[in-house]
């Protein structure tokens, strides 16, 4: 997981902002890697939504989410089905791919909340007095941006997030507390591309007046970034 450098809340702004930064490298690689994995049609075909006797689940879990799946109802819709059977297995063939969306959750609120902190209390001398610093800044907001958008990418994620969680309670007796903050992300924010960069600016947006990021020269340069070409501008690929 990614969680091993973003532990350390209280550490100096630039050792925290660098921690995120190195994080997010291979975060967004193994997104990356789920996406192409789901992408893959002999991959996908074996996925348990895939499955033709899965199809009333399938209708039954997209109907409630993001709701948490209701073990009862998806019970009564298939009966004593396949699915409680093969649930550790299900948990199995899932884990890495639903953990690494459980990394990008965390990821994202560590990093909103040091890219807020930082425009807060920071940002003032920064962008003359330590261009390092603002360097390292502008780049784990890019890597922000990029991790939302690589979660818009992945195929089936909410299949995989109602799967994963329903085989989990099942197999563990168990609720996942951490499916609720990401079905809602993958509902809400993660819906699609354009739905993810109005919510990436409607939060800068929603920063406090006080704070750099309302700076209109900084709203611009995010506009560019998250438009790209269009905008004529922005180098993080996104």
């Amino acid at each position: 997981g990614v969680s091993c450098g973003m532990s350390s809340r209280n550490g100096r702004p630039a050792e925290r902002l660098q921690m995120l930064n190195e994080a997010s490298g291979s975060l967004l690689s193994t997104l990356s890697a789920v996406e192409q994995r789901l992408g893959n049609r002999d991959v996908s075909k074996d996925m348990p939504w895939a499955n033709p006797g899965m199809k009333k689940v399938v209708v039954c879990l997209q109907r409630k989410f993001p709701e948490y799946p209701s073990l009862s109802e998806v019970d009564k819709t298939q009966g004593p089905g396949d699915l409680q059977v093969q649930a550790k297995q299900v948990c199995h063939q899932l884990e890495g791919m639903y953990l690494a969306l459980q990394d990008s959750v965390e990821f994202l609120e560590e990093a909103w909340e040091l890219l807020t902190e930082i425009a807060d209390d920071y940002l003032t001398p920064m962008f003359e007095e330590l261009p390092e610093v603002s360097a390292s800044y502008l780049e784990l907001f890019c890597a922000y941006v990029q991790t939302i958008l690589a979660l818009t990418q992945v195929p089936d994620k909410d299949m995989l997030a109602c799967f994963y969680a329903y085989c989990f309670q099942y197999a563990s007796g168990t609720a996942d507390v951490s499916f609720n903050k990401l079905a809602h992300l993958l509902d809400g924010t993660c819906k699609d591309r354009a739905t993810a960069l109005a919510a990436v600016r409607r939060n800068c947006l929603e920063v406090p007046e006080g704070t750099k990021l309302r700076r209109v020269a900084v709203i611009d340069y995010i506009t560019r970034l998250m438009m790209g070409s269009e905008a004529g501008g922005g180098g993080c690929g996104v």
